[in-house]
């Protein structure tokens, strides 16, 4: 693999999922995902951090169907009184985000990665943001979507 250099990236507006059980087998050209990962306090803070205590726990996993991508984007405020009608259950619930805001930024094309995979990218990024001396938050968001004919893993770390 090349090596894939972190970028800071600035994110303008929020990006946002519906809440889903797990990640897909396989996930096909028009779909879109999110998992986010609380990190390990310490280990987040470390510059050869341990991969077996680094990712945390799992918070959530979201989903953007094909509908709900591009120039369409939902754009649902936190508060959001909105009930979805077909569950019944306030709009807000079931929606997860990535929120605007400062990161560290990775993007990887090609096959989707691993779990093993992009834990180490995250940890290269890790060590990239130690030494720019950047606030990193104990936070770790992963991407998987369909961009430009390839499919694309990003990893996004959110900056203090």
């Amino acid at each position: 693999m090349e090596k894939n250099t972190s970028m800071r990236l600035h994110l303008c507006t929020s990006l946002y999922y519906t809440k889903t059980e797990a990640l897909p087998s396989e996930i096909r050209e028009n779909e879109e995902f999110i998992q986010f990962y609380e990190l390990d306090p310490v280990q987040s803070l470390e510059f050869e951090p341990d991969p077996q205590l680094l990712s945390g726990s799992l918070v959530f996993i979201g989903h953007k169907p094909c509908d709900l991508r591009g120039d369409s984007d939902v754009n649902l405020p936190e508060a959001s009184p909105q009930v979805h009608l077909a569950t019944k259950l306030p709009v807000q619930a079931r929606t997860v985000s990535l929120p605007a805001g400062e990161y560290l930024f990775v993007q990887i094309r090609g096959p989707l990665m691993s779990k093993s995979e992009w834990l180490d990218v995250a940890i290269e990024q890790q060590k990239d943001g130690l030494w720019e001396r950047y606030k990193l938050k104990a936070q770790l968001y992963i991407r998987y979507l369909f961009e430009d004919g390839q499919f694309v893993t990003q990893v996004l770390r959110p900056i203090l």
